[in-house]
């Protein structure tokens, strides 16, 4: 879906319990710094489970220091997702780690 000539609508967070920023309602966007431990990554994973539900993209973006363990960890576990995609309700993920 090309954005060009449309109408963007880009929000925060509002309590929800969603993504950290939606665009249209349809892609969530989640901002993770210094992402260093196994608990982190758990909480992530749960997070992306909520958000299935609510976006058809998912975008985790990490900035600072991000453990390369961990990080391959978040990796497999978002290509066990895409493996399992709904033919019904396909979701398409991204990792950006800055």
């Amino acid at each position: 879906m090309s954005l060009i000539n449309q109408s963007v609508i880009v929000r925060k967070e509002a309590g929800r319990g969603l993504c950290d920023l939606e665009v249209n309602r349809r892609i969530g966007i989640e901002l993770k710094r210094n992402l260093k431990s196994k608990e982190m990554v758990d909480r992530l994973t749960g997070q992306i489970n909520n958000y299935e539900r609510e976006y058809s993209d998912i975008i985790i973006v990490l900035v600072g220091n991000t453990d390369t363990n961990h990080f391959q960890h978040l990796r497999m576990d978002i290509s066990r997702r895409r493996d399992r995609i709904n033919l019904m309700d396909p979701k398409r993920y991204a990792i950006i780690k800055k």
